[in-house]
């Protein structure tokens, strides 16, 4: 996947995450959206947390979720950005979100 596919996917996924349109992802909207497991792109972000701390799926816990936030969150302003959500989902361990965002694009 291309630098410039890859920010269009990011895009598309941060704006489902994004749930009140500020621009920004809080702690809760992320939550909110990972607790909804029936979502293709809750799946991915709960498989990319796994493969991120290398555990299991079914063993995430909330601290889980806060910790790949925190590391998503590299301003420490307690939001992420699209510029910080495009830098992470830009690594290996987030294909399957890219995958989830190219789905939601396409569709």
């Amino acid at each position: 996947m291309s630098a410039n596919e890859v920010a269009k996917v990011a895009a598309s996924v941060f704006r489902v995450l994004d749930r009140n349109g500020d621009g920004l992802i809080s702690i809760m909207e992320l939550l909110k959206e990972v607790d909804d497991r029936r979502k293709p792109i809750s799946l991915a972000v709960r498989r990319t947390c796994a493969e991120r701390l290398r555990k299991d799926e079914s063993r995430l816990v909330l601290g889980d979720f806060i910790q790949m936030f925190t590391e998503m969150d590299t301003d420490d302003d307690g939001c992420v950005s699209l510029e910080e959500f495009t830098d992470f989902v830009g690594g290996s361990t987030m294909m399957g979100v890219q995958q989830a965002g190219h789905n939601a694009h396409a569709s």
